[in-house]
């Protein structure tokens, strides 16, 4: 029962305790009073009549007249005039019902019994007779019941404002109440918010409570989060240069070539510092280590226009760039070539040599190949000269669309021929249970349906990543009724950006909301990092509706997510990079295990992305993992 019912119950109840003790004390008081009064007319009225017949003759005729004319003058109940010896001389008694407002129960529940007026008549110096008054009590009930009614108007009245008061009362009072059920609501949805204290003592103290507990878990949750990322960049970055190690960048290059949902075309970039040991007799080892951290800089520092890309150090003297989606790799190679050698340039009193590789790829490359043609063209570039630079392409492949206008070209005919179709990818738990379905974009492009990343890239370059966005939600919405499962679609950091797509995707998605429980949007974490804002609107619009939000691919930046016990995330992909060889990385699987724990901390389903085989499993359970994807479910 609200607590508004409350008080109109606990007001209700007042007013009937009232009402009925003002009752029974009014209704006692006046009931004597009104006995009194009718006794005192009965016996003035006998009085009055006795002596009017007392001075006439005592013809009974006249007698009879007379107590006739005064019967039918007043309201009474009865006027008897009887002999001293007791016999009836004249009576006038009215046996009917008076007609009046109090109903009967009412009557016979405060009767009304006043006592008789009796007065003597002479007749001369003898008695002629005794004179009884009996007036009717039915307008006293009558004047009764109406007193009563209107005590009973009158409580109801302020029985109305009361409760009229005291809910305007309670609703000025309790407004911090609602900020507290706000607050724990938001709680309840993992966001740990903060309340303004009210005034009212005891709802300030429950609002301070609140917020400390608010405070403490946020606080906790931001130690365990910066204690993770430290130890992250101990376990996969150098240390001098603060760049991802070996490990790390191929777990990520090897991520990127076998990703079915992005782009598998790029370039890498690698340069080496020859001769390291004579430069670092010659510099000293604080000095070189001065020359590998700008190195390491620029290396990172050029590619901060591209997304997803990443700059790392292979061992001690090779530096390495990923560069994904980049068909235009004489440009790259000109801008990281021009930036090395101005460092170069820095360091003539050494002769420092930096001769440099690039080599594209395309959808069917592997790691090993491609690593193979870059070190052998980072071979031939040390041959040319300190500042040799060449370039190699991993595969004879290319895109069979060369241009934007190509392009723009397949694609519109693409969407007007086949249309838009959905890939499905299942995403598990370790048990086998069906989480959902990961639904990548299709388009039959030259006869052949392509994977997203075949032409997301160049969508993207198109400005129509918004506009793919928006028909997969759309396609998704139309699939959800036939089928029990829930499907998942990714939005672009593109899309976050777009106010015209986002309002566009709700209005969608409210014109049938029956199936929005079963309907995830996920974003990658760079799009989140680039986005936050934007995407926490996101979220909140999302939640509204009832449709669950995800996080992919995270892990590398994941200190980075500002007040992620506020956003109410409902699930957690962690990027495959991660899971490379696990089973024998200690330092990962501490990673991992942290990464969990502050994920189920906050109420959200872990999922480890890019799983190739089931002998994992017992590891990631272990791990405190929920749910998987890749090859070993697919």
């Amino acid at each position: 029962m609200s607590l508004m019912k409350q008080l109109w119950l606990a007001i209700g109840c007042l007013m009937i305790l009232a009402f009925g003790g003002s009752f029974l004390v009014s209704t006692y008081s006046a009931r004597v009073y009104l006995e009194q009064q009718l006794q005192l007319k009965n016996i003035d009225n006998a009085t009055s009549l006795a002596l009017s017949m007392s001075q006439l003759d005592k013809d009974p005729v006249t007698i009879e007249l007379l107590l006739a004319a005064q019967f039918d003058a007043g309201h009474y109940e009865r006027i008897t005039l009887t002999s001293p010896d007791g016999a009836t001389l004249v009576e006038r008694a009215y046996r009917g019902r008076v007609d009046t407002a109090a109903p009967n129960w009412f009557a016979q529940w405060v009767p009304i019994q006043a006592e008789p007026g009796e007065a003597l008549v002479q007749d001369g110096w003898e008695q002629y007779g005794t004179l009884t008054v009996v007036s009717h009590t039915g307008f006293a009930v009558d004047s009764l019941w109406q007193g009563t009614v209107r005590l009973l108007q009158w409580f109801l009245a302020m029985g109305l404002l009361s409760g009229v008061g005291g809910t305007l009362f309670l609703k000025t009072v309790s407004r911090p109440l609602d900020t507290v059920v706000q607050q724990a609501e938001a709680i309840g949805d993992r966001r740990f918010v903060l309340s303004n204290e009210p005034r009212t003592h005891e709802f300030k103290r429950l609002v301070t409570a609140m917020n400390r507990l608010s405070e403490r878990v946020r606080a906790m949750l931001e130690k365990e989060t910066r204690q993770l990322d430290e130890y992250r960049r101990q376990m996969q970055h150098d240390a001098v240069t603060g760049l991802p190690n070996r490990e790390y960048f191929f777990s990520v290059l090897d991520g990127v070539l076998h990703n079915d949902n992005e782009a598998a075309t790029g370039t890498v970039v690698m340069a080496r510092l020859l001769n390291l040991q004579e430069v670092n007799r010659a510099l000293g080892r604080v000095e070189t280590d001065n020359l590998l951290r700008r190195i390491g800089e620029t290396f990172s520092a050029v590619p901060a226009a591209y997304s997803n890309c990443m700059a790392g150090r292979t061992n001690g003297s090779d530096f390495i760039l990923l560069v994904p989606d980049r068909h235009d790799a004489t440009a790259l190679t000109r801008q990281v070539t021009q930036a090395l050698h101005q460092l170069v340039d820095q360091y003539a009193q050494v002769n420092l040599g930096l001769p440099m590789a690039t080599c594209t790829f395309g959808d069917t490359t592997e790691r090993g190949p491609l690593m193979s043609q870059l070190d052998g063209a980072l071979a031939q570039a040390e041959q040319i000269g300190n500042k040799g630079v060449v370039e190699v392409t991993a595969t004879a492949a290319g895109p069979l669309h060369l241009s934007l206008d190509d392009w723009r070209i397949a694609i519109k005919d693409a969407l007007a021929q086949q249309g838009l179709a959905l890939g499905q990818y299942a995403v598990r738990t370790l048990d086998g249970d069906l989480i959902h379905f990961e639904t990548p974009a299709r388009l039959t492009i030259d006869g052949q349906e392509r994977a997203a990343g075949y032409f997301v890239p160049w969508m993207a370059r198109l400005g129509q990543l918004a506009e793919l966005d928006l028909m997969v939600a759309q396609k998704a919405l139309q699939e959800l009724p036939n089928q029990q499962a829930s499907l998942a679609i990714n939005l672009s950091a593109e899309s976050l950006a777009d106010t015209s797509f986002v309002l566009q995707l709700t209005q969608a998605l409210k014109e049938d909301t029956s199936h929005l429980s079963r309907l995830c949007l996920e974003c990658h974490e760079s799009s989140v990092l680039r986005h936050p804002a934007e995407f926490r609107a996101l979220v909140s619009a999302l939640k509204q509706l009832g449709c669950r939000i995800g996080l992919e691919h995270a892990g590398p930046n994941f200190a980075q997510l500002e007040n992620l016990q506020d956003i109410g995330l409902d699930y957690i992909k962690i990027d495959g990079s991660l899971f490379n060889d696990i089973a024998s990385q200690a330092a990962q699987q501490n990673f991992v295990r942290g990464l969990c724990s502050i994920g189920h901390s906050l109420g959200i389903e872990m999922i480890a992305q890019g799983i190739h085989t089931e002998d994992d499993f017992t590891l990631l359970r272990e791990l405190g993992v929920d749910g998987v994807t890749g090859k070993a479910v697919s």
